[in-house]
């Protein structure tokens, strides 16, 4: 007996009609209720019910995401995220972010330059047999800032042995016309 005919034997006639267009819900004769497969949502056998369910959001965008799931290269690198507000989001392991779950937001994710250059990366990592770690914001961040630092740094030193080491003047911030000395004179 075929997985469809087993799925509609017992059903209503337009709930085999509905099952029959939809592989993702099963009829489960001894709760007399249809399943979904991609959700696990259980429903009564009614055709209003089902119909409601199938152009509900959930379920389209659960149906687009199996039905687009051309990502199956990339799930190595897409995990379901562990951490406790993003369940519903997947993680990238080469960029470290939260993508969520849906075929637009991955696709864009996916071709992305951050992640295309952490792919080439990754790639090139495993390639030479080193082990990849990814660049999270904060390390670039780090730096990025370090050296920007270390140059200003570098020629606030340069300055000071040029003979610049005069006291706190005002010269530079005001013209000399508005330096005023202590009894209040204008130089």
């Amino acid at each position: 007996m075929d997985a469809k005919e087993e799925n509609t034997t017992t059903a209503p006639l337009e709930i085999q009609h509905i099952l029959s267009k939809n592989t993702n819900l099963k009829y489960l004769p001894d709760k007399k209720k249809i399943h979904c497969t991609l959700s696990g949502h259980e429903m009564s056998c009614d055709e209003k019910i089902i119909n409601i369910y199938l152009n509900g959001k959930k379920y389209r965008r659960l149906k687009d995401l199996k039905d687009n799931c051309d990502f199956a290269k990339y799930k190595e690198h897409l995990v379901d995220s562990k951490k406790k507000f993003h369940k519903h989001q997947l993680f990238c392991l080469l960029t470290l972010k939260h993508i969520n779950k849906e075929a637009s937001h991955i696709e864009k994710h996916v071709n992305g330059c951050k992640f295309q250059k952490a792919l080439k990366r990754w790639e090139e990592c495993k390639r030479t047999g080193i082990k990849y770690v990814p660049i999270s914001r904060k390390q670039k961040q780090r730096a990025d800032d370090g050296d920007y630092l270390d140059d200003s740094l570098n020629n606030s030193l340069d300055n000071d042995d040029e003979g610049n080491n005069s006291d706190d003047s005002l010269s530079d911030l005001y013209p000399n016309t508005m330096i005023c000395d202590e009894n209040g004179n204008e130089d």
